[in-house]
């Protein structure tokens, strides 16, 4: 039997883009933040993904932006780009710092499924599925609550960012909740939608366990 041939990088960015141009709020809730923020994920398989943000006032300028990132880090770290996902911010919802460790401390660990933002421009953001991987909302397993670990935090966005951006210092520092959607293309060339939060779906933990399930039957 004769193997099936992958798709090239090019044609599954285009699928890509043309899913998540269907799907991407125009503009939505976004508290004062950049009307179009798109995450750009890619990874070989063997090891963690690397990410990178587009926050823009347009989706062409977002994923154009973002498009150059990726081609960039793509050269300079010799990725194949197996494996890409691009997500976008659905929803965000400005809050303090004091409130945000609240919500975190008011579902079981590693339930929280909310990324996060430090400035209204979004220039510094992480996604819910980077905190987690992360262990951001992670204490210990003597906590069954969780916790924003500010050191897993720091270490994570000095990974991140260059240079990372400082941790808030307030308890009233504004930071922004963050509902992201997202598409998965594997190399079969298959776009795979990824939801977001249902609204349907009762308080934050419930919403939470059905975020980012790929959606069978597309």
């Amino acid at each position: 039997m004769s193997k099936k041939k992958a798709v090239s990088l090019a044609d599954r960015f285009a699928r890509l883009r043309e899913h998540a141009l269907s799907r991407c709020p125009a503009a939505g809730d976004k508290a004062g933040g950049p009307a179009c923020t798109l995450i750009f994920s890619i990874s070989d398989g063997d090891k963690r993904a690397e990410v990178r943000h587009a926050p823009a006032q347009s989706f062409d300028d977002a994923w154009d932006a973002g498009r150059r990132q990726i081609r960039a880090l793509m050269k300079r770290k010799k990725l194949a780009g197996k494996h890409l996902r691009v997500d976008w911010v659905e929803r965000a919802e400005k809050i303090t710092w004091a409130e945000l460790q609240k919500r975190v401390a008011s579902v079981k660990r590693a339930y929280f499924r909310f990324g996060m933002a430090f400035d209204d421009k979004f220039t510094h953001l992480l996604t819910e599925q980077e905190c987690n991987a992360a262990a951001v909302f992670y204490q210990g397993g003597d906590k069954r609550e969780g916790v924003v670990n500010l050191v897993n935090l720091n270490r994570y966005m000095k990974i991140r960012f260059d240079p990372p951006p400082p941790l808030p210092d307030s308890p009233e520092r504004p930071v922004w909740q963050l509902e992201t959607a997202g598409v998965y293309c594997g190399p079969n060339g298959k776009a795979h939608h990824l939801p977001g939060l249902l609204p349907d779906k009762g308080d934050m933990l419930r919403r939470g366990l059905y975020t980012g399930h790929r959606e069978v039957g597309q």
